[in-house]
């Protein structure tokens, strides 16, 4: 059973990728950015820095965002109005 809803948005660039995830037991939004390998070489002395920090603070960096289903409909929303969607019918649901 996969709990999670997943998708990747590549950036016009192809340096960094987003990955977004909806948990559909809470409905809370996952927002997380990478840069993918290959794209340029890594050097020892970041890449030990990263696996350092991953053992000592159980995650790499603050480049994890997480969104509350309000706080997620809210910004998919604003993305809607920004391009030029307006009146897009989104449910609305108490949270």
């Amino acid at each position: 059973m996969e709990y999670f809803d997943n998708t990747y948005v590549h950036c016009a660039c192809y340096a960094e990728i987003l990955h977004v995830s909806r948990d559909k037991e809470t409905g809370e939004v996952y927002l997380a950015a990478y840069t993918p390998s290959g794209v340029g070489k890594i050097a020892w002395k970041w890449r030990l820095k990263h696996i350092w920090r991953i053992i000592t603070k159980g995650y790499p960096w603050q480049d994890n965002i997480i969104l509350t289903p309000k706080d997620a409909k809210e910004f998919g929303e604003w993305l809607l109005k920004t391009h030029g969607v307006e009146n897009t019918p989104i449910e609305k649901e108490s949270v």
